[in-house]
């Protein structure tokens, strides 16, 4: 029996990266949403992280924020680490262990970072726009996220782009072992006033910080 639930859920994934593919109207949305975030100097956002475990059917749950400006100066809290990037270094604040991590900026490192959302699509994904639904008196367009890479753990990413202002709501990555991972973005600040020292992280400020250097 459990040879044949695997069958069938194996062949559920060949189905819909079969299916999958560069949906006219499912580019015209995101690009909509592309040219919105672009268009931004700045943002700030909260967001909730939910993971759904499905070895052990636990699920994990925290909140944080990220403050981004121009393309690659980010802050993003935690609450237990802060990360500040600059767009050459990467600071990682330990925040319990009075600890920061020093190394180079790596772009590519963080796939399904807040601010590289709006642009995924175009980096190995086929995309089709799945349905229109409505939460909460708001609509949303729900478009589904294929990787052309067959050897990537997850299968889909499914996006939930706000209908009225084209900006990204939520999104849910489903991986091939059943794990589930949900960000959901509830608020969404544009064009904030933000020093670029902002994204500098400053040990000053932390009074016997042990500084790790990692480049």
């Amino acid at each position: 029996m459990k040879k044949l639930v695997s069958f069938v859920f194996f062949f559920l994934i060949l189905l819909a990266a079969a299916m999958a593919q560069y949906d006219k109207v499912a580019e015209e949305m995101l690009m909509k949403v592309e040219n919105k975030y672009k268009a931004l100097k700045s943002f700030r956002a909260t967001f909730t992280y939910t993971g759904e475990m499905a070895a052990t059917e636990e699920t994990e749950s925290l909140s944080g924020s990220i403050t981004v400006k121009g393309s690659s100066k980010v802050v993003l809290d935690l609450s237990d680490q802060v990360i500040y990037i600059d767009g050459q270094k990467q600071w990682t604040h330990l925040v319990e262990e009075n600890e920061v991590n020093i190394m180079d900026y790596d772009p590519d490192e963080e796939e399904f970072s807040p601010n590289k959302m709006y642009d995924l699509y175009k980096r190995g994904f086929k995309y089709i726009f799945v349905e229109e639904i409505t939460e909460n008196g708001k609509t949303y367009n729900v478009i589904d996220l294929v990787p052309e890479d067959r050897n990537k753990s997850y299968f889909k990413i499914k996006l939930f782009i706000n209908k009225a202002d084209n900006s990204i709501a939520a999104w849910r990555i489903l991986e091939k072992n059943g794990n589930r991972y949900e960000y959901r973005i509830n608020t969404f600040q544009t064009n904030i006033g933000v020093d670029d020292s902002f994204f500098r992280f400053d040990p000053s400020k932390h009074k016997g910080i042990e500084i790790v250097d990692l480049r």
